[in-house]
């Protein structure tokens, strides 16, 4: 005869180690607010920005943009895009501006991440542009070829402003030290406005010898490629009749 037995126990309740939250990463970014100052147009300012995680946990950058596309051709980044910090990493990004035009190039730099107390960091970005002038003299070169002494021949150098800011003629001045050359029309003190042509030189050769007598005439500018153009002033003295 077969017998069943019932076999009565408890099974004891295994206990499982609750799940331990890891703390989330907190980011900072520094400065708060960059402010290039005066850049000039079609020239290159850059500045760091440090993104740092200051959280016990990891901090997880998702993107770096700018806030409005428009003005996109105004900056440019690198380093530090995207990626993950771990608790007390850090990393620089570069901002470089390069201003197309004189118009405002501001714009706010927008740095997402996974900070849950703030996922989204706005950085503004600010440049004062300023425009260059930039000198043209035509001609570059005067010659006046044969002037009997006792005599005097004049010429005309046009003085255009080729630049986006006024051009300043601060000094206009002779190097040979001859008394051969004048001025009969100085544009010392000058200004003259962004794509004019407005200023005038006049020179008058009076031979205070015979043969050929050079000189080089040097303006002075505030043109920061070309502070200081020479105009070549060449004539030839002839012995009166």
């Amino acid at each position: 005869m077969w017998m069943i037995l019932a076999l009565s126990g408890c099974v004891a309740d295994i206990e499982t180690e609750p799940e331990v939250e890891e703390p989330p990463g907190q980011i900072t970014v520094t400065p708060s607010i960059l402010d290039f100052g005066e850049v000039n147009l079609h020239e290159e300012a850059t500045a760091l920005v440090g993104l740092s995680n200051v959280g016990d946990g990891p901090l997880v950058i998702y993107d770096v943009a700018f806030s409005d596309d428009a003005r996109r051709p105004h900056w440019r980044l690198s380093g530090g895009l995207s990626g993950e910090l771990g608790a007390g990493e850090g990393i620089e990004l570069e901002v470089v501006v390069r201003p197309q035009d004189l118009s405002d190039p501001d714009v706010t730099l927008i740095i997402l991440s996974d900070d849950p107390e703030t996922p989204e960091i706005f950085l503004p970005l600010y440049a004062n542009v300023e425009g260059t002038p930039d000198i043209r003299l035509t001609p570059d070169t005067l010659s006046f070829g044969p002037v009997t002494e006792g005599e005097a021949s004049t010429m005309a150098i046009e003085i255009a402003n080729d630049g986006s800011a006024d051009l300043q003629i601060q000094t206009v001045s002779f190097t040979g030290g001859g008394d051969s050359f004048s001025l009969s029309v100085d544009p010392s003190g000058v200004q003259i406005e962004p794509q004019s042509a407005d200023g005038l030189i006049v020179v008058a050769f009076e031979p205070a010898a015979l043969g050929v007598i050079t000189d080089n005439l040097v303006i002075v500018s505030n043109d920061p490629d070309t502070p200081s153009a020479t105009v070549v002033l060449t004539g030839q003295g002839l012995p009166a009749q």
